[in-house]
């Protein structure tokens, strides 16, 4: 069924690059934009040597023995689902291609899950600073060591009166 999909894709895109009529090409690409592709760049992979478990909000290939060495590409949350029985792995001279069939159509923006941190929650009865104080927080926890001084330093100086007039000079 893997090869069938994969010679299937390899004539959809022959077609497509001969086809001159704006409904053919429609069609051809609205079936590619059910994929999403990986490209893993690895020589002297051997097929019997890949083991995949796809399921609907993940996937895991494993390389044994690749040169001596054992490699993995695992994605534990997908950004959205996937068909599990479409996924296939093909393996190429110079590289491996990891093809996700998308359970729905559209383009993925990330391939990885990512909560929305700065969406704000809209619940009426909660004090409209507190959201801004959320936004702060995100950012100390996941800044670097500069960010969490200045950040520290700002809130120490807004704390005890000692915060710079940032219109000193226009006044």
């Amino acid at each position: 069924m893997a090869e069938d999909l994969a010679l299937d894709l390899q004539e959809l895109r022959q077609l497509g690059s001969i086809a001159k009529r704006p409904r053919v090409v429609s069609l051809i690409s609205s079936e590619i934009s059910h994929l999403e592709k990986i490209y893993v760049s690895l020589e002297g992979v051997g097929r019997e040597k890949i083991e995949s478990e796809f399921q609907a909000m993940s996937f895991d290939v494993k390389f044994h023995d690749v040169q001596g060495k054992n490699y993995r590409c695992a994605i534990p949350k997908l950004n959205k689902e996937i068909v599990p029985e479409k996924c296939l792995v093909v393996v190429k001279p110079k590289r491996v291609v990891i093809t996700l069939f998308k359970a729905s159509k559209g383009n993925w923006l990330d391939i990885h899950f990512k909560d929305d941190k700065l969406k704000p929650n809209l619940d009426e009865k909660r004090d409209p600073m507190a959201g801004i104080m959320d936004l702060m927080k995100n950012m100390y926890d996941e800044g670097d060591e500069d960010m969490k001084r200045t950040i520290a330093k700002a809130w120490t100086d807004a704390r005890s009166g000692n915060a710079a007039d940032p219109l000193k000079g226009y006044r």
